[in-house]
């Protein structure tokens, strides 16, 4: 992950370490992610068909930092938590990694995998009322220098 995507982010790269989204105050992100919860809780407790995918939901959470797809072939429950999600709308990348592959701008601060269902989120989020200009909020956030 590239640990300067953000001028708010604080951490190393290292697992553990990587959920400093969770806890950040920077208004725009938490606007943006409040309309990702919404959105994923307002099919009254029904999962959300994701387009653009196979066999994959957007499930409800009682947790605040996390919304989960779940893909019923399988009957898996994936997690994204807020930080992979802002990563992947600063960056445009959601891949798994781990070792040295941790510090590549590909790789989640999670170091899992979640396209192409980060991806289709994303557009369906972009499509909402205020979603875009949310989105647009977050990417216009400085990295570090």
């Amino acid at each position: 992950m590239d640990v300067n995507f953000c001028k708010n982010w604080i951490g190393d790269g290292n697992l553990g370490e990587n959920q400093y989204c969770r806890s950040c105050s920077s208004e725009p992100c938490k606007v943006l992610w409040r309309i990702v919860k919404e959105f994923s809780n307002s099919s009254n407790g029904s999962s959300i068909d994701l387009p653009k995918t196979k066999d994959f939901v957007l499930n409800p959470s009682q947790n605040e930092q996390m919304v989960y797809f779940h893909r019923s072939r399988t009957s898996t429950n994936i997690p994204l938590p807020k930080e992979d999600f802002l990563y992947f709308v600063k960056t445009g990348w959601s891949k798994m990694g781990s070792g040295n592959q941790r510090y590549s701008i590909e790789v989640a601060p999670t170091g899992t995998r979640k396209s192409p269902y980060v991806d289709s989120l994303f557009e369906l989020i972009q499509s909402l009322p205020g979603g875009s200009d949310a989105i647009k909020a977050v990417k216009s956030i400085p990295k570090k220098n």
